[in-house]
């Protein structure tokens, strides 16, 4: 079996489904570090505008986008941002 053919299996395909469903979609937590307001979130992704940012709390924000620019795209900004400690999507937990 190829690399590609390995790479292609059932497995990879439930994977993003079951992620889809454990996430909301457009939300992201993002991480500033020490010193960077909520307005330097914007400039990571000019072409994606903002619906919401919410403050929660030590630099960590709950931000609502019009159109999901997706995880990987908000992962590269950030890096190449140099003020972003984390950037993740909004998971959703269930209690048990």
């Amino acid at each position: 079996m190829s690399a590609q053919e390995y790479r292609k299996s059932p497995f990879d395909k439930k994977k993003p489904s079951q992620e889809r469903r454990n996430v909301v979609p457009k939300e992201y937590m993002i991480k500033l570090k020490p010193g960077y307001n909520s307005s330097k979130i914007k400039d990571l992704l000019p072409d994606f505008p903002i619906r919401k940012i919410e403050d929660l709390s030590n630099d960590i924000y709950h931000v609502v986008y019009e159109k999901d620019p997706g995880l990987e795209a908000l992962v590269e900004a950030a890096k190449r941002s140099g003020i972003v400690i984390f950037a993740e999507p909004n998971r959703i937990y269930k209690a048990y």
